[in-house]
């Protein structure tokens, strides 16, 4: 897949009006980038461009900015300002979450709430409400994001005392319901909440939300052709016309931007560079979100235009950038394309470094999932309390406190008992289900490893039966054959028969021969490998197969079940692929053997595959060794197949003898 384009899909949304580009490059991610030409003329444009745009990634202004506010937290706690200190850490929580720090912006978002008392006007926290269902939708939580807006129209339904603030409140949380919708793949129902929004912003004459509601219809016109789809571009203009118009340069970054994305998705390169152009050459130009992905859009642009050194360039300040303001998606995304480049060029070493950070940082995002969840159903909780404070408060005008105070109590009490006991018989749950998983996982092992050597017996069987049954009769007819036409000369030339039983017995030798190679006992696995790649190696489908170091000669079926592992997958790749190219790299790092087969291929879908009984033999040889397996797959980019081992399982003693291989 395309995966710059889904880091700016989910990373621009830290800008001032992210949110909607956001939503935008969500859609925009769906369409695939068709190839370019390798020279044009608009990419002399772009050098002066990416000079300009590293020039405002020195004039951040972040850490002044949080330093200045910090200092201002303690004059305000000094003179016991609490209202000052809120409001500093709301600032705080927009400026982290503009940088993309959400667990950060959480943590001083979470600091400012505890400051509004019973006191603080009811519009504070539904503010506090709109903050999170923003930093929520950025972080992909799209269920907590819909939980905060719906809490915050509930409160907003029960406040009386600010229409025009209300309003836009009203108007913003509306925005957010809509984009949830679109990303959701229900552009009808984002339209209903589109419409809401525009009708109380049309009233209001806010220009930040006008412009934002020009977006969010682009955005829904990309999601569904039959509403604004001959009206995209058009929508992109304007939002970045009115925002430039009234001072918004952030806004207009954002429309700039997704209209540079869309015109580079038609085939537009000079119209997409003239877009990027105008981005960073916007007043007051400092580093954001949006600036990172713009010049990250640059990037990809030299890559598809085969400018490798201007994209590697790009994406190493991408990746400096990221590191500095701890940007994930992006020097996340940017490991992907740098592992590109250097393979076009060549540098294996280097390009199997930086993908193996992709895969790394891959598996530390899948295995935050977990910590992700737990946070939102503790914001979830909390949702919850705060409800049960507002319903107290409202049952404590009516001159019931004493006893309000007393059914809280308990029902807290009650509530923390509850919880406290499904946490414990949870945690026990959870402890026994483990030591049932691992029992499950040993007997699975042991039982594929027994498929694995029955298979392996009948490859050995059936192998034989070839070599010395069909193979040895063959032989015999060849011999009869060519004694007959010398005895009985009036037959006739009988060469081409001998011809094509000359043909069907080198077929047979070589299927017996794969059934159970020989190749193996008399070279170690390093060598075979070599060697079977040579076999298939031809003009039409070109093979590069790169060890780091000399790998281990591992011993019995553990050998063998490695070189299964890579026999099956080229034949797949031969049969189906329609590949031009094949790369592979082996080598051992750290306490594991790490293997790497990638085509150029049509690609196919990995969720479909479930039946295929290559790649499913490849699934159960690996998991016989420990093994895991990842697959990834589009019709652009071809097939990769990433798969580790750990060591101590190869180093291990199995049963299968290679030195059984007949000749």
């Amino acid at each position: 897949m395309d995966w710059i384009k889904y880091w700016k899909s989910v990373a621009f949304c830290r800008s001032l009006v992210g949110p909607l580009l956001c939503l935008l490059l969500v859609i925009a991610s769906r369409s695939a980038v068709s190839a370019r030409a390798l020279k044009n003329p608009c990419i002399q444009e772009l050098q002066s461009i990416s000079t300009n745009a590293q020039k405002i990634f020195m004039n951040t202004g972040f850490r002044d900015s949080v330093d200045e506010i910090h200092r201002d937290i303690a004059q305000m706690k000094t003179a016991h300002d609490t209202q000052r200190v809120r409001q500093d850490y709301m600032r705080l929580s927009d400026l982290f979450i503009n940088f993309g720090q959400t667990d950060s912006s959480l943590y001083f978002l979470n600091i400012a709430e505890t400051l509004v008392d019973t006191h603080s006007p009811q519009l504070i926290l539904v503010n506090v409400y709109l903050k999170r269902c923003k930093t929520y939708f950025q972080k992909g939580s799209l269920d907590t994001a819909l939980l905060c807006a719906y809490r915050g129209l509930h409160m907003l339904d029960q406040t009386d005392g600010n229409p025009a603030k209300e309003a836009r409140l009203r108007a913003r949380f509306y925005i957010y319901i809509s984009m949830v919708f679109v990303v959701n793949n229900h552009p009808d129902l984002a339209l209903v909440y589109c419409n809401k929004s525009e009708s109380i912003v049309a009233k209001l004459g806010d220009n930040v939300l006008a412009a934002n509601l020009l977006m969010l219809k682009a955005g829904i016109s990309s999601a569904d052709s039959t509403l604004f789809k001959e009206r995209s571009i058009e929508l992109y203009s304007r939002a970045a016309e009115f925002s430039i118009a009234h001072d918004n340069p952030d806004g207009a970054a954002v429309a700039l931007v997704n209209m540079s994305v869309y015109y580079y998705e038609h085939d537009s390169l000079c119209a997409a560079v003239a877009a990027l152009k105008k981005v960073f050459t916007l007043s007051d130009a400092k580093f954001s979100y949006t600036m990172l992905s713009a010049y990250s859009t640059i990037g990809e642009i030299y890559f598809t235009q085969g400018e490798y050194a201007r994209a590697e360039q790009c994406f190493k300040i991408v990746i400096d950038a990221s590191r500095k303001y701890n940007i994930r998606e992006g020097e996340y995304h940017a490991h992907d394309f740098l592992y590109k480049i250097y393979r076009e060029q060549g540098n294996y070493n280097s390009a199997l470094d930086h993908l193996e950070q992709f895969y790394l940082q891959k598996e530390k995002r899948e295995g935050n999932q977990l910590t992700s969840a737990l946070t939102e159903m503790e914001m979830r909780y909390k949702t919850e309390e705060k409800d049960k404070q507002i319903v107290k408060q409202q049952l404590q005008i009516a001159n019931q406190e004493n006893r309000l105070k007393t059914y809280a109590i308990v029902g807290g009490s009650v509530v923390v008992i509850a919880i406290f006991l499904l946490l414990l018989f949870r945690i026990r749950g959870v402890r026994q289900l483990s030591k049932i998983q691992v029992l499950r996982k040993e007997q699975q092992i042991g039982n594929l490893k027994a498929v694995l050597q029955g298979e392996e017996q009948e490859r050995a069987r059936i192998a034989s039966e070839l070599h010395d049954g069909i193979g040895a009769k063959i032989a015999v007819a060849k011999l009869n054959i060519d004694m007959l036409t010398k005895r009985y000369p009036m037959m006739g030339d009988l060469s081409e028969v001998l011809h094509i039983l000359e043909e069907t017995s080198d077929e047979i030798r070589e299927t017996s021969h794969n059934l159970l190679p020989n190749v193996l006992a008399k070279n170690t696995l390093q060598e075979a490998l070599i060697q079977y790649c040579n076999s298939i190696n031809s003009t039409a489908l070109q093979m590069h197969l790169q060890f780091e170091d000399d790998i281990a000669d591992y011993e019995g079926d553990v050998k063998l079940t490695l070189y299964r592992i890579l026999q099956e997958l080229l034949q797949n790749i031969v049969k189906h692929a329609q590949a031009s190219k094949v790369y592979i790299q082996i080598r051992e790092r750290g306490d594991t053997l790490r293997m790497t087969i990638e085509d150029d291929g049509k690609g196919f879908d990995p969720s479909e595959i479930s039946g295929g009984l290559g790649l499913e033999h490849v699934k159960i040889r690996v998991r016989s060794l420990d093994g895991t397996l990842v697959m990834d797959s589009d019709a652009l980019h071809g097939s990769t197949f990433f798969i580790t081992f750990p060591l101590s399982t190869l180093r291990k003693t199995h049963l299968y003898d290679p030195n059984r291989i007949i000749g």
